[in-house]
């Protein structure tokens, strides 16, 4: 690590280019001395040093939250943890839980019920997993859906010797297809 090429006593945190007259000088510096060379570097240092006050208050009320059971600023508890709720398998308490986010084991599911199914619908917005498909993933669901009921729809015409019909049959299909495989998906099956 480089020492500050200004003051020579503390490790340089920082490089400042400067450009004069074409030319460009390089500088390894510390904080303080970053401050006098460059007003640029002052209204950094600065602005970081405000993040970083404001940074470390917000983990310390997330820290304190955690080990209050989720709390708000002012101390309300957002949702007090069931009494004496404990997974017989695992051994794991709710309360403890509650300041992880974290189960033990499959059985803790049974165990914590009610509170868990709560705490999940807020994290995830439901209790049911939905199936997160994709709008291209339905849309091809749609298609090959089309294509069975039209394949279904040739074959009757085939049967019924309904030979037109099964040739109009035969085109709508290969137009699903070719729309299916645009949306990136292999209809043909």
């Amino acid at each position: 690590m480089h020492k500050c090429q200004i003051c020579n006593k503390r490790p340089a945190a920082m490089k400042i280019v400067k450009v004069t007259e074409g030319q460009l000088e390089d500088y390894h510096v510390c904080e303080e001395c970053a401050s006098g060379l460059s007003t640029y570097a002052a209204k950094i240092m600065k602005k970081a040093q405000l993040d970083l006050k404001s940074t470390a208050s917000l983990l310390s009320d997330l820290m304190k939250g955690q080990e209050e059971g989720a709390s708000v600023p002012g101390g309300k508890s957002l949702h007090p943890a069931p009494p004496d709720l404990q997974c017989p398998s695992c051994g794991l308490d709710f309360t403890r839980y509650r300041q992880t986010y974290m189960l033990g084991c499959p059985a803790c599911y049974d165990a914590f019920g009610e509170a868990l199914e709560s705490d999940i619908r807020k994290i995830h917005g439901a209790t049911e997993h939905t199936g997160g498909r994709t709008q291209s993933q339905e849309r091809l669901v749609d298609f090959r859906a089309r294509l069975k009921s039209l394949k279904h729809e040739l074959d009757e015409a085939v049967r019924e010797e309904d030979f037109d019909k099964a040739a109009k049959l035969r085109d709508k299909i290969r137009t699903v297809q070719e729309e299916a495989e645009s949306v990136g998906g292999e209809a043909r099956k």
